[in-house]
């Protein structure tokens, strides 16, 4: 169970982070090879910043912060180069969307105290605002369904779209 309070998640659950970063690498070499270089800096630095962060993410810790300004430059200098291409906009929307719905659903279910409780299903991660116990397994379940949406919309969707648009110039 979970007891460290400054971490954001437990550091088992946060470690699959690690493999979808690597992501950042390949986008980071696909991006040099096709003379984007500014693009593929950025995308090394999300990579190493992300490995970083993930190996002991602590909230409010300054490996965090570096992270966010680093994804946040990539994602600028993405949009700057992807802007005509319909798949790109749409996945920067989703990303984004979907990572201020999750930091919203996360934080509501981790830290904020409300009279309903909410039950570990994925369902109910997705669609209830209740809170959930520290160290009981519906706590558990919040932590792994927030890091496979955040995986799954922050690093490897726009990855692979990013890889996508690259290849196809």
């Amino acid at each position: 169970m979970h007891n460290n309070v400054l971490l954001t998640a437990p550091i088992h659950i946060c470690n699959i982070l690690l493999y979808s970063a690597e992501l950042f690498a390949i986008t980071s070499h696909v991006a040099y090879t096709k003379n984007y270089y500014m693009l593929s800096l950025l995308a090394w630095c999300v990579y190493y910043t992300s490995l970083l962060y993930w190996s002991y993410p602590i909230s409010n810790g300054v490996s965090k912060k570096i992270d966010t300004t680093c994804s946040i430059l990539l994602l600028v200098e993405g949009t700057r180069i992807g802007y005509k291409y319909k798949l790109w906009i749409l996945s920067l929307v989703l990303q984004l969307s979907m990572h201020y719905w999750n930091c919203k659903q996360y934080h509501t279910k981790i830290t904020q105290t409300t009279k309903s409780l909410c039950t570990g299903s994925l369902w109910s991660y997705l669609f209830s605002n209740g809170y959930t116990i520290p160290n009981t397994n519906e706590r558990e379940q919040i932590y792994w369904h927030g890091t496979i949406i955040h995986m799954l919309f922050c690093h490897i969707i726009p990855n692979l779209i990013a890889c996508h648009i690259l290849t196809n110039q």
